[in-house]
């Protein structure tokens, strides 16, 4: 199967299935098959109007919807009851690209059925991948020991074989917890996962990420620090080649300027943004750590502050240079008399203790001091903190852009989430003599936490992307 590739948003879209245990002979609706441009429903099947496939950087399986244009009674010919599989099978156009990318989900509900008029209805479905309905079916309670990375691993080992984990994290950059012993207490695996997640960090208490992707069946297993590090997915030698939002120059790049249109921003949506008092108010700005040791009945306390912690990553060259400057302002004084001079977060300083986290700590098998508890002493219950607040500031500014999909349509996993893209917004009013039109404030090397493909099937297969995409910290100049 051949095509060329026309626009930045052509898909090719080789089958959408639908099949069950309960069909007789193994036999399969076909609600879909489309070649390049051409609709076009096989086997006298319903039509699939739109498919949409979300990733998460925060779940460790994908979802999806489908809106049927349903002509022939599906809902009432396969008995749609919510166990049917629904799979999904495309490729990037092209001649030189033949890797196909196939996922499958099962359905988890009508969301909603409108009849239209005496022979159609349309159908919105909602989806889940099938390795998720099969996690929340499972409750298990085991003793696992190791490290994060080793508990984790045997989890997926014993639940989900032969599906694996794919640590994607640069070579030596491991979790900085000891080894430990975790009791699963009557959960599904994911939600065991999530735990074991909650107090796993770099050695500078960066979080680690467990998700899925749309490219493969494979767990993904990374951590921030790698995340920073990579370039961003839309580069090339070392050279970034960001997505431009400007609405005056899309207008004047050509059709066949093929890369420059796949780079145009078709929409921008800025979200909540630059809640300090929210950061502050949850601790993510200054805060108070205090432990106490269930065996001993000693406390201890430290203190959390994310301007020291950052600079600190800094020095070491955990943050790189081009993403080196911190969006926390350490001149405000928050009393409007200025009598209580305490700045909210400065380095070197303690700044408010806005909120007190506290951790009972414990050493349930003194005998073998090769082995921890949950939390076994104070830094990695600060560690942990730490790590909540790198979220609570990861997710402080993010926007919210739609793109042409053809970068995101090719079995690549640089294109998935928590990896980084390059983005830049015009400013406004910006004079046509100036050389340096991007806003570095709203421009600049941002991570994606969520995406949505779009599928549009009703336009000859226009594919395109939805992205949440957030940045840590602001750039010294432009890419």
């Amino acid at each position: 199967m051949t095509s060329t590739v026309f626009s930045p948003e052509d898909i090719v879209i080789e089958k959408i299935r639908m099949f069950t245990n309960r069909f007789p002979n193994g036999q399969e609706l076909v609600l879909a098959g489309i070649e390049n441009d051409t609709i076009q429903g096989t086997g006298g099947a319903p039509i699939v109007s739109e498919f949409s496939v979300y990733e998460d950087i925060f779940k460790p399986y994908t979802t999806a919807t489908m809106i049927l244009i349903d002509e022939h009674d599906l809902y009432r010919v396969a008995d749609i009851v919510g166990t049917e599989r629904v799979e999904i099978q495309f490729k990037a156009p092209g001649e030189n690209n033949a890797s196909s990318i196939t996922k499958r989900f099962v359905v988890r509900s009508v969301e909603d059925s409108v009849k239209t008029n005496d022979y159609t209805q349309v159908l919105n479905i909602s989806l889940i991948e099938d390795i998720a309905f099969y996690n929340d079916m499972l409750n298990i309670s085991k003793s696992y020991t190791g490290t994060c990375e080793e508990i984790i691993f045997k989890i997926v080992q014993d639940n989900f074989d032969p599906r694996t984990v794919r640590f994607a994290s640069n070579p030596g950059n491991v979790s900085a917890q000891k080894t430990f012993r975790y009791f699963v207490p009557n959960v599904d695996p994911f939600t065991a996962i999530s735990q074991i997640l909650s107090k796993m960090t770099t050695e500078h208490g960066m979080p680690f990420f467990f998700y899925s992707s749309i490219y493969e069946d494979e767990f993904v297993l990374v951590d921030m620090h790698t995340m920073l590090s990579r370039d961003p997915m839309n580069s090339s030698n070392g050279e970034a080649k960001p997505f431009v939002f400007s609405q005056a120059t899309s207008n004047m790049i050509s059709d066949k300027d093929l890369e420059a249109k796949s780079l145009s921003v078709i929409s921008y949506e800025p979200g909540r943004s630059e809640d300090t008092h929210l950061l502050a108010t949850r601790g993510a700005l200054s805060s108070k750590v205090s432990t106490i040791n269930a065996s001993t009945g000693e406390p201890s306390e430290i203190k959390f502050n994310m301007t020291d912690v950052m600079q600190n990553l800094i020095s070491v060259g955990d943050i790189p240079a081009n993403q080196s400057i911190i969006d926390i302002d350490n001149q405000f004084v928050a009393d409007p008399y200025e009598i209580n001079l305490t700045k909210l977060s400065e380095p070197g300083a303690s700044g408010f203790q806005t909120r007190q986290f506290n951790y009972i700590l414990g050493n349930n098998f003194p005998q073998d001091p090769e082995i921890q508890s949950f939390y076994g002493d104070p830094y990695e219950a600060w560690l942990s903190t730490t790590k909540e607040h790198f979220i609570d500031h990861l997710v402080k500014n993010v926007v919210t852009i739609h793109v042409p999909g053809l970068l995101f349509s090719f079995r690549d996993l640089k294109s998935s989430v928590s990896n980084q893209i390059a983005f830049d917004v015009f400013k406004n009013n910006f004079n046509e003599k100036e050389t340096d039109v991007v806003d570095n404030k709203r421009s600049g090397l941002f991570i994606i936490l969520k995406k949505r493909h779009i599928f549009d099937l009703q336009s000859k297969g226009r594919h395109t992307v939805v992205l949440d995409i957030a940045k840590l910290f602001n750039r010294t100049k432009t890419s």
